[in-house]
């Protein structure tokens, strides 16, 4: 049986497939964007060395010059470039499985101590180190790389803080440029969303 509705039977305001209001539509489509601007915030704060590093140079720093350092704190970047005339090999290794690759953990003299750094499997004696100067956490890598290099005798002579020059701030990955996109399709779908408000 089929029902045939005459529009003159309906009353002002009343459309044969319910109200057109949109608002619950526009409300999904601001919230979808504060989401958006607020995760894309989030993760942006979290990795802002490495968006600043995109635009910034290196510090060039010398290990005598850092052998005064006790702190990255103390420099006016963390971001530095080393060029060490010798490193020693720990022996100690990981393989980042999640980034497909093997890092070595080496020595540079500083002075009468060593900073503890990590690189490439690749990297060859005598080529200039680009990264960050910093503390690493106790879990970094599958942790345990600290104890691993201080049980084969270096413990005394470490560095309080630790170079990484495997993680290149210029070599800024795929995530971290996606943040600023993610911010700015969440302000999109929020104008959108708003437009739905509109008399």
């Amino acid at each position: 049986m089929h029902i045939r509705i005459n529009s003159n039977d309906l009353s002002a305001g009343e459309y044969c497939f319910g109200p057109q209001d949109n608002r619950g539509y526009g409300w999904f489509l601001i919230l979808l964007g504060l989401g958006g601007v607020t995760a894309g915030g989030v993760v942006a704060h979290g990795q802002w060395r490495a968006l600043k590093c995109y635009v910034q140079e290196p510090e060039m720093v010398t290990p005598a010059y850092l052998s005064k350092i006790e702190s990255p704190d103390k420099l006016s970047t963390p971001y530095v470039s080393l060029c060490p005339p010798k490193v020693f090999d720990t022996g100690v290794r990981r393989y980042i499985t999640r980034r497909g690759f093997q890092v070595n953990y080496v020595l540079i003299p500083v002075g009468d101590r060593y900073l503890l750094t990590e690189v490439l499997a690749n990297y060859r004696e005598g080529t200039t180190l680009v990264g960050h100067l910093e503390q690493w956490q106790p879990n970094r890598n599958g942790g345990g790389i600290l104890a691993e290099v201080k049980s084969r005798g270096y413990g005394e002579r470490l560095l309080p803080y630790q170079f990484d020059a495997v993680a290149d701030g210029r070599r800024v990955s795929m995530d971290v440029a996606l943040r600023p996109l993610l911010i700015f399709g969440g302000l999109i779908f929020a104008l959108v969303g708003s437009l739905h408000f509109r008399t």
